[in-house]
């Protein structure tokens, strides 16, 4: 497939071909059985059930059993390619990031994101997840990393976001408790985003405040990790 139209031209048509052999299963499905059935393009995804199973994995032992099911892969033979379901949580509770072998390319979906990638919520827990999947993505060593927002990515992004959210925890560090407190935090100088990140000059305006409003959930997930030490 590759080999006869090349790689560059066809991620987009790549990531939608991988996407169709994914199931829409409960997510409780990956955690527990790590099961993947093939989707045909004629059936329709359960949301309700998908809904509920979502609601159903928020719960106290959730972060034991998710600490179980990242140590595993549940692969599917494509064909000429295996596409290796790696379990990436933090950006959402149920994130799965795929993995190509034979092209070194890693489907990273919401795991990385150009300029940085976004917590699921204000709490350590979920912090230390997107920290976590961020370094199994690292570890891959891919050629490629290809996101569900934006272009094809170097895997030098992946560095990137972590090193973000390496230097947002260092600076948390040095605050006093009063700062800590401040709810205006991400907007004071040294704190804000455009403190980490570059900014792409030409970058839409409603686009950098949705990065924005990113970081300050990043940033209350850190404050709250550094609360909690």
């Amino acid at each position: 497939m590759v080999g006869a139209i090349g790689l560059e031209p066809t991620t987009p048509t790549m990531s939608r071909w991988c996407s169709s052999q994914l199931s829409y299963a409960p997510a409780s499905d990956e955690l527990y059985g790590m099961s993947c059935e093939p989707q045909r393009a004629d059936q329709q995804p359960d949301r309700p059930r998908l809904a509920q199973s979502r609601r159903r994995l928020i719960d106290p032992g959730f972060e034991l059993r998710l600490r179980a099911a990242q140590r595993r892969r549940r692969a599917r033979d494509g064909g000429d390619l295996t596409l290796e379901l790696i379990h990436t949580p933090g950006h959402t509770p149920d994130h799965i990031a795929v993995w190509i072998p034979e092209l070194r390319v890693c489907l990273a979906v919401d795991a990385v994101e150009y300029p940085i990638p976004e917590v699921w919520s204000k709490s350590a827990s979920d912090l230390r997840m997107v920290c976590s999947s961020l370094e199994r993505i690292q570890d891959l060593d891919a050629r490629f990393v290809i996101p569900a927002h934006g272009r094809t990515l170097s895997p030098s992004t992946v560095n990137d976001n972590l090193s973000y959210f390496r230097e947002l925890a260092a600076r948390v560090e040095n605050l006093s408790e009063r700062e800590l407190s401040n709810p205006e935090l991400a907007k004071l100088m040294g704190l804000r985003l455009q403190d980490f990140v570059a900014i792409p000059a030409d970058m839409p305006q409603q686009v950098v405040e949705f990065y924005e409003k990113c970081h300050e959930t990043n940033l209350g997930a850190t404050v709250r990790a550094r609360i909690e030490g």
